[in-house]
C-alpha cells in the first residue's frame, strides 16, 4: 500500500474522531439548552467572535436578534460559548472532510467507492451546516433538532466505510458467520433504539419548554410508549452485545474491537439506569448519547468486516 494511502486511513480515522467529538459537543449544547446561545447564523450576534459580556451589545439585543417573531432570551455568556465553540468545531471539521476528499484521489485507480463516498460526506456536511442554520431559524424545532442528529450519525457511519473499505486492502481479515449474524443483529437493534432515544429526547425538550419545575417520575410515565420501550428494549440490546463480545473475545479477533463493544454497552446500560433513576438529569445525556454512536460505529465495522463479500472488491476475495 502506498504511502499516501496509508495518509488516507490516518486522516480518515481522525476524521471521525473528530465527528465522535461534534455530536457529543452538540449533546452538550443541547442539554445545557445552549442552542439559541447564537441566535443568528453564520455569525453570533452579529459578530464573528462572539461576546463575553452583555455591556458588548446593543440595549435592544432581545429585540434586533429576534427568532421566528420571539425575543430571545437574557444574554448568558456561557451558553453563547458552547454554541459558538459547536459552530468552531464543525468549521475544523468541515475542512476536515474536504482534505479527507483529497487524500482519497490516492485510490482513485483501486477503489473508485472510496473517493465517491469521501466525497459524499463533503456534500452532506455543507447540508449539514445548512440544516444547523435551520436549526437555529426554526427556534430550535424538535424534528429539525432530531434530523440534524441523524444527519450527523450518517455522516459518521459514510466514514466509517470509507475507512473500512481502504483499510480491509491492507489488512483483509476475516470473521465467523457468528459474528457476522450477531453484529447485523446487534446494529439492528441498536438503530431502533437510537430512534426511539430520539423520540424521548423530543419529550423532555418538549416537557422543558413549557415547566420549569423539572422532570419527575411521573412526567416519565406520561411520556408513555416510547419511554417505556426505550427502557425496556435496552435489555435485549445488552443480550445482544454481550453475546457478540463473548463471541468477539473466545475467536481473539480484535482487541479494540471487542473493548469498544463491551465497554459502550456497559457504559451506556449504567447509564441509562443513571438518567430513568435520577429523572434524566443533565449533566448525563450527552454521555448516553456518545457512548450510544460509539457502540453503533463498532458494529457498524462488524458488520462491514464480517460480510466483506458485499462490502469489499471482489479482487480481496480471489
Amino acid at each position: 500500500m502506498k504511502p499516501s494511502q496509508k495518509r488516507y486511513i490516518r486522516f480518515c480515522l481522525a476524521t471521525i474522531i473528530s465527528v465522535y467529538g461534534l455530536i457529543f459537543i452538540g449533546s452538550v449544547v443541547r442539554a445545557t439548552g445552549s442552542g439559541m446561545g447564537c441566535p443568528d447564523w453564520p455569525k453570533c450576534f452579529g459578530q464573528w467572535i462572539p461576546p463575553t459580556s452583555i455591556s458588548e451589545l446593543p440595549a435592544d439585543y432581545k429585540i434586533l436578534f429576534k427568532v421566528a417573531g420571539r425575543e430571545i432570551a437574557d444574554f448568558d455568556a456561557f451558553k453563547t460559548w458552547v454554541e459558538y465553540f459547536n459552530r468552531l468545531l464543525g468549521v475544523i471539521i468541515g475542512l476536515m472532510v474536504i482534505l479527507n476528499f483529497w487524500f482519497s484521489f490516492s485510490f482513485r485507480k483501486k477503489d473508485k467507492l472510496v473517493v465517491f463516498f469521501s466525497g459524499l460526506v463533503v456534500f452532506l456536511t455543507v447540508l449539514q451546516g445548512w440544516l444547523g442554520s435551520k436549526v437555529v431559524s426554526s427556534n430550535l424545532q424538535e424534528g429539525m433538532i432530531s434530523l440534524h442528529m441523524f444527519l450527523a450519525i450518517a455522516i459518521l457511519g459514510i466514514l466509517i466505510f470509507c475507512f473500512f473499505r481502504a483499510k480491509t486492502q491492507q489488512d483483509p481479515g476475516s470473521l465467523s458467520k457468528k459474528i457476522k449474524w450477531l453484529s447485523v443483529l446487534t446494529l439492528c437493534l441498536t438503530c431502533i433504539q437510537l430512534f426511539y432515544g430520539v423520540q424521548v429526547r423530543e419529550l423532555v425538550d418538549s416537557y422543558n419548554q413549557v415547566s420549569t419545575n423539572g422532570i419527575t417520575k411521573q412526567t416519565l410515565e406520561s411520556f408513555g410508549f416510547p419511554f417505556f420501550f426505550h427502557r425496556s428494549f435496552s435489555w435485549l440490546i445488552l443480550g445482544s452485545c454481550l453475546l457478540l463480545s463473548y463471541q468477539l473475545w473466545k475467536e481473539k479477533v480484535s482487541a479494540i474491537l471487542f473493548a469498544i463493544t463491551l465497554t459502550s454497552i456497559l457504559a451506556e446500560f449504567g447509564i441509562g439506569i443513571s438518567l430513568s433513576f435520577w429523572n434524566i438529569p443533565s449533566f448525563l445525556q450527552p454521555f448516553h448519547l456518545l457512548f450510544a454512536v460509539i457502540l453503533f460505529g463498532g458494529v457498524l465495522f462488524l458488520v462491514f468486516q464480517s460480510n466483506r463479500f458485499f462490502f469489499c472488491k471482489k479482487t480481496d476475495h480471489a
